[in-house]
This record gives C-alpha cells, sequence and structure tokens, in this order.
C-alpha cells in the first residue's frame, strides 16, 4: 500500500473517533455546531492541503534534480565520446575500432576480479581478433585475449593473471628498458621492474610501451612514475607507476587492428 493511501485511512480513522467522542459527549442540539467549528477537523483538513502541496513539490524537485542528473550525463558521456574520437584520428594507422565495455566480473569476495578483464561489444565480425592490443585515449588498457563472434574479452594490463609481462620503457628515455609485472588496487599502482640500477628515473617520468614488445606498439603510454626503489637483491630498481588510464572505470575503447 503507498504511503499516501495510508496517511489517508489513518487521518479518516482519527476524524470518526472525533466524531464518535464528540457524539457521546456533546447534545444532539449542539453537535452539528460544534463539529463544524471543531478547530482538529480544520487542522485535519489543512494539513491534507498541505500534505498534497508538499507531495507536488517533492515531485517537481525530484524531476529537475532528475533531469540536471540526466544532463550532466550526457555532457558525460559526449566529452568522453569526444576525447575517443580525437584518438581515432591519432591512432588511424593502427586502423582503430571503437567498441563499448559491457561487461566487467564483480565479485565482493574477490574485487580483483574487476581488474583482471572486460567484454566488449564488438568480436569477431566486426574484424577483432586474438592478441590486438586494447587502448583508450588516455593510454593502454589491455589485449583480445578470447573473441567470440559479436563479443571480446579483454584481458587488462592490471590483470594478476595475465600470461606476460609487458616491456615497457620511458618516454625521454627510451634506452632504459623494464617490464610491467604487477598492479596493486588498493593503492592504484602499477609496477614497473626490472630497471638497470645504473640509470637514473625521475620521478614524474612517464611511462610507455616499449618497440620490443610482442604485441603492442611502441609509445602507449601506462602511466607516470610517483616512486623508484631497488628490489630486495638490489640488483634492478622497481618503479612505482600512477596509470594513466582509470581502470576502475572503463566505458570505450579502442582496438588496434594494425598494431605493427
Amino acid at each position: 500500500m503507498k504511503t499516501k493511501t495510508k496517511i489517508y485511512i489513518l487521518l479518516g480513522g482519527i476524524a470518526v473517533l472525533v466524531l464518535l467522542f464528540s457524539m457521546r459527549y456533546i447534545p444532539t442540539d449542539k453537535l452539528v455546531k460544534n463539529f463544524t467549528e471543531n478547530t482538529l477537523v480544520a487542522d485535519i483538513r489543512q494539513f491534507l492541503n498541505l500534505y498534497n502541496e508538499n507531495k507536488l513539490l517533492e515531485e517537481r524537485i525530484a524531476s529537475i534534480e532528475q533531469l540536471k542528473i540526466e544532463n550532466q550525463l550526457v555532457q558525460s558521456d559526449n566529452s568522453e565520446l569526444q576525447k575517443t574520437k580525437q584518438a581515432v584520428e591519432r591512432y588511424k594507422n593502427y586502423q582503430p575500432l571503437v567498441a563499448t565495455v559491457i561487461y566487467r566480473d564483480f565479485s565482493s569476495e574477490n574485487s580483483q576480479n574487476w581488474f583482471n578483464s572486460l567484454t566488449l561489444s564488438a568480436g569477431e565480425n566486426q574484424g577483432i581478433k586474438k592478441n590486438m592490443p586494447v587502448i583508450s585515449p588516455e593510454g593502454l588498457i589491455g589485449l583480445i585475449k578470447t573473441v567470440h563472434k559479436d563479443t571480446a574479452e579483454v584481458e587488462l594490463i592490471t590483470s594478476n593473471q595475465k600470461r606476460s609481462y609487458i616491456p615497457a620503457t620511458f618516454k625521454d628515455d627510451q634506452s632504459v628498458f623494464g617490464m610491467i609485472e604487477s598492479y596493486d588496487p588498493e593503492n592504484n599502482l602499477i609496477k614497473m621492474t626490472r630497471i638497470e640500477t645504473n640509470k637514473e628515473i625521475k620521478v614524474g617520468s612517464i611511462v610507455t610501451t616499449s618497440q620490443k614488445s610482442t604485441y603492442f606498439p611502441a609509445n602507449l603510454e601506462i602511466g607516470e612514475v610517483i616512486e623508484v626503489k631497488k628490489d630486495n637483491y638490489g640488483l634492478t630498481n622497481t618503479a612505482s607507476v600512477k596509470p594513466a588510464v582509470h581502470y576502475y572505470d572503463i566505458n570505450y575503447v579502442l582496438v588496434l587492428q594494425n598494431p605493427k
């Protein structure tokens, strides 16, 4: 039963009780006059009027707020689509195909699943093949792992199940080499390992894919270095990299059909 109906029933019951009480204790010849002048009845009528007015006002406010939210979503969507369009032009030599994310595995028991893979709205019928690189306007996302007729699964570079490490370098010094090895979802950091200790790595340096990569074209942005430390044996350096892509929220991607 709706809240409004319940209130009307409750108020109606109160009115009946008031009437019965009046009939019992007030003489019959005064009953009608007293009832019409009863302030409680007037208050009930006023309360109902105010309730209806407030309800109507609430509905109008809710409608306005919903329109604001929808407008914000449309603007946000258009902004993201605009960035995607610009990325298509930027990577046109790789024949990019735009796809939307239609599924991600969320498990309350294992939140890492969210960062392992995602499913796209395009597959074999749209020209997608296994091992094609997947990017966003901001940078590298992952690699096509499984292809179906009209969908495809992407293995994210943040996955803890990925098959191999990703060769990486630095935008300002491509003589330095390392491997994208793991991802820390709690701190949102990518670990770039096996960096030579005789190479100076500056905080703020931009990490990109290396030309030594088997599947990825060179110079795809991965993220920005925020810290550099030696490994446990002091033989190599490990860089903590803040991802260029917001991996928690991905809506549109570009699949590079001609990565090399």
